[in-house]
């Protein structure tokens, strides 16, 4: 019972220390000399990727004890009648893979007196394997190996490992995709350079190339989903290298798109980029876009106290209108009047910005109140004015509530004269209609135009 005890005791000690590298022999009792222990042990999913080759799958086998000069040695069975009484024990239903698609370099585990572990190589016939798995469909095929040794001493829990194959097809990706945003303004570089990052998900044995394709029309259904507008990048505007190489031993490559700022207006841009072809045979190509985004946009107006007036600036709560740039923090935003202290059923409460110089376009972005997004706009209504008397409506945002803190950024909008007074109306927010009594709150506000 005892030897038992200092086994176990053994092996939930090695669970921790997962490296073959890393481990202190003076925590193990005296009394045993050498020790195995089959580092993954128990029901493991082995990840296989159809290449076209073989598939190696490393075993580690450590050796501890308290006489680190001492060699030990041990067999790796495959033991189908083990297996059965697995199952029978554990409600499994796992079938043996036959011996024709996997092999081992060795099966006699030598660890020598100067060797803390020993690394030997199970290989699959990963194409066959997997033809065997998908003509057999209801079966869950698992290799059992088990460690026994006639003169060293065996874990008593990690000494067998079931081996459960997974195979799958070598999938080439953007390493990120959707919508990409990048943001230039009359400042940046020109060209604006941008890499489309391409990779594989494992070690890299082979070279090969990959190519993309545009798919224009795709924009207008990704806009159509998603309540965007984004324009077409136009063709003067770009150049993309449609070829990507994938050297042996890296696993990332990219695509390079730049974009000529001169021959672009300010506004949204996309290109969607699509993965169309692979050198290497076997390999799929995922399916999804990289949809890359380009905003041109103006430069930035600083906000002073004189250009700003309100119809609903609330006293106390806040430091005002000047809460709208004095910085990130507590206490530190702007709060429109609540418990209905100012009704306006066309405007709720709104921000005039008296504008030094006219301008035709113009985007914002703000942080919510810092505390919290309890009064955060959901619906903002842009007017434009020459005169700050007659107003023109400029364009209609309709966004879901954020939480305190958080960022929100608008696209460009622009009116089809210039103008020299900004209206940012909120007729609805987190807080409810500010039409009717509610109120909103910022953070920050920052503009951009000209």
């Amino acid at each position: 019972m005892k030897r038992i005890l200092y086994i176990t005791v053994l092996a939930g000690w090695m669970l921790c220390n997962t490296s073959c590298e890393n481990y202190d022999e003076t925590k193990i009792p005296e009394e045993y000399h050498k020790v195995l222990i089959l580092q993954s042990a128990g029901e493991q999913t082995v990840t296989l990727y159809r290449t076209g080759e073989d598939s190696r799958y490393e075993m580690c086998i450590i050796k501890a004890g308290s006489e680190n000069g001492l060699s030990a040695e041990a067999q790796l069975v495959v033991d189908e009648e083990w297996m059965d009484q697995y199952n029978e024990d554990n409600a499994e239903h796992y079938v043996m893979i036959p011996s024709e698609y996997y092999s081992f370099d060795t099966q006699n585990v030598q660890v020598q007196g100067d060797e803390q572990y020993k690394l030997l190589n199970l290989t699959f016939k990963t194409t066959n394997l997997d033809a065997l798995i998908s003509n057999n469909p209801g079966k869950k095929y698992a290799l059992p190996i088990r460690l026994l040794s006639d003169n060293t001493t065996v874990s008593t829990t990690n000494n067998y490992v079931i081996l459960q194959p997974s195979i799958v097809v070598p999938t080439v990706s953007f390493a990120k995709t959707g919508y990409q945003k990048t943001a230039i303004t009359a400042q940046s570089s020109n060209p604006v350079s941008i890499e489309i990052p391409v990779t594989l998900p494992l070690d890299n044995k082979w070279e090969f190339e990959c190519t993309v394709k545009l798919d224009k029309e795709w924009l207008d259904t990704y806009n159509t989903k998603h309540g965007t507008s984004y324009q077409l990048l136009p063709d003067a505007s770009y150049t993309l290298q449609k070829t990507c190489q994938f050297a042996i031993g890296s696993n990332s490559s990219s695509i390079r798109l730049e974009v000529d700022r001169n021959n672009l207006s300010l506004g949204d841009y996309a290109l969607p980029v699509k993965l169309e072809s692979c050198t290497q045979d076997g390999f799929d190509l995922d399916e999804n876009y990289y949809l890359a985004g380009i905003s041109y946009l103006p430069p930035q107006i600083p906000l002073t106290l004189d250009m700003l007036s309100s119809n609903a600036t609330v006293d106390g709560d806040g430091t005002g209108l000047t809460g709208l740039f004095d910085g990130l923090g507590s206490g530190k935003h702007y709060h429109s009047n609540y418990a209905g202290a100012v009704i306006d059923a066309t405007y709720g409460h709104y921000i005039d910005i008296h504008l030094k110089t006219p301008i035709s376009s113009i985007m914002f972005n703000y942080h919510t109140r810092y505390e919290n997004g309890n009064g955060d706009p959901t619906e903002i209504i842009m007017y434009t004015s020459n005169d700050g008397q007659a107003w023109t409506k400029l364009g209609t945002i309709t966004k879901t509530g954020l939480g305190g803190n958080a960022e929100y950024a608008s696209s460009i909008f622009t009116a089809e004269n210039k103008f020299a007074y900004w209206r940012f109306s909120v007729t609805k927010s987190a807080a409810g209609d500010v039409t009717n009594g509610a109120y909103f709150n910022l953070g920050e506000l920052s503009i951009y135009g000209e």
